[in-house]
């Protein structure tokens, strides 16, 4: 019986860590739509977002993973860029 309790104890334990997970996720899902719609943004526009995104075919969210460059900030494109450029060469020997 103890060993029942235990298992009952983690269980909850992992449904109570994966709704805090999932609550967080949803926090930096809103955080990054706001940056992107700026003024436009609304809780509807991310709702319809992550609607598409769960009943698309695995086809079209590729399509739209091809084309998140589009939808990322300049700052973090820059970022990335200067990062690739000023990496150091291999010495040539």
């Amino acid at each position: 019986m103890d060993r029942l309790t235990r298992f009952n104890d983690r269980i909850e334990k992992l449904k109570k860590e994966k709704l805090k997970f999932q609550t967080q996720q949803a926090v930096l899902f809103r955080r990054e739509a706001e940056k992107l719609f700026d003024d436009s943004f609304s809780p509807e526009i991310a709702l319809a977002v992550l609607s598409d995104w769960r009943t698309a075919t695995d086809a079209k969210k590729k399509e739209w993973a091809a084309k998140t460059h589009l939808f990322r900030p300049a700052s973090i494109q820059h970022t990335r860029k200067k990062a690739e450029t000023s990496a150091p060469e291999p010495d040539k020997k």
